[in-house]
């Protein structure tokens, strides 16, 4: 389901649609604009600091060859301010925990400026604490307009931050 909503793979029938148009009729650039997709894991090639993975959601607002600006920055401090990690701003990637990374990517997330979230799992490598903190931030999210879609195995997790549940058995709403 995620892979189809994130126009990685084609439905069988039927369309995908967003704001009315086909997903398809998007460019890469233009759908990175509009969806930010964050993974349940990832692992980096390079020790890039937190604040430079951040940065990367920039690229679908400035694209690939233009260095990032103080706008760019000012976005990318707030994003890890809302997460609250800002004193993982310098730490290198490939050092954190897999909460500290999951935390990343969702500030990388944020920086991107799309309206539509999408989370595979946004609590999975997270403690108690920072798994309630997280969804009181994708309510919070959710309340300022933007759209949240998340995945989770943790029933008590929706009913913390969503307004509508697919239950998904054997492939099948």
């Amino acid at each position: 389901l995620l892979r189809l909503l994130l126009g990685f793979e084609r439905p069988q029938g039927g369309s995908v649609t967003l704001s009315g148009r086909p997903l398809s009729s998007y460019g890469h650039r233009e759908l990175a604009g509009r969806i930010a997709y964050v993974p349940q894991a990832h692992s980096a090639p390079f020790p890039y600091s937190v604040k430079d993975v951040v940065l990367l959601g920039r690229i679908a607002k400035r694209g690939y060859l233009r260095q990032p600006d103080d706008a760019d920055r000012l976005v990318c401090d707030k994003a890890i301010a809302q997460l609250g990690i800002e004193r993982l701003a310098a730490r290198p990637y490939t050092t954190l925990s897999g909460g500290e990374r999951q935390l990343t990517l969702i500030a990388r997330a944020l920086a991107q400026e799309a309206r539509v979230l999408i989370f595979d799992e946004p609590s999975s490598a997270l403690d108690y604490g920072n798994q309630l903190r997280l969804l009181a931030r994708l309510r919070a999210l959710a309340d300022e307009g933007y759209a949240v879609l998340f995945t989770t195995h943790h029933p008590e997790h929706v009913f913390r931050a969503a307004d509508r549940v697919a239950l998904l058995i054997d492939g099948r709403i």
